[in-house]
């Protein structure tokens, strides 16, 4: 990336429980927020355990071959000689697949049941 507008231009493209690849091993990406305050920022959690930056992401896909999506500008995994122009991601979004199947499902706190004693 050349800049911060670069790296803005590609966070606008993230999307919490994206399935990415970081440096080959694969994770989830995370949209986590400030403590400190108002805002958020963005981690990796790989498959591992451990937390990391999301440098040199690619969206995880069924290939080994690295393409560019047409609609996000991030690269994706695609395969070998398929010409596919877009991510898994963007495809599901585009034309209606179930996107929220491949999202951790959120926390939901128990509910109370009943009366309180």
């Amino acid at each position: 990336m050349s800049g911060p507008a670069d790296r803005r231009r590609l966070e606008s493209a993230f999307r919490h429980g994206m399935r990415v690849r970081i440096n080959g091993e694969k994770g989830v990406l995370f949209r986590c927020d400030k403590r400190s305050g108002p805002g958020h920022y963005w981690k990796v959690r790989l498959l591992g355990g451990a937390w990391v930056w999301p440098d040199n992401l690619i969206v995880d896909g069924p290939g080994d071959e690295i393409g560019t999506c047409a609609n996000c500008d991030l690269p994706f995994y695609r395969r070998a000689g398929s010409g596919e122009l877009i991510c898994a991601r963007c495809e599901a979004e585009q034309f209606g697949s179930a996107v929220r199947a491949t999202e951790p499902v959120p926390y939901q706190p128990p509910r109370w049941r009943g009366r309180r004693r």
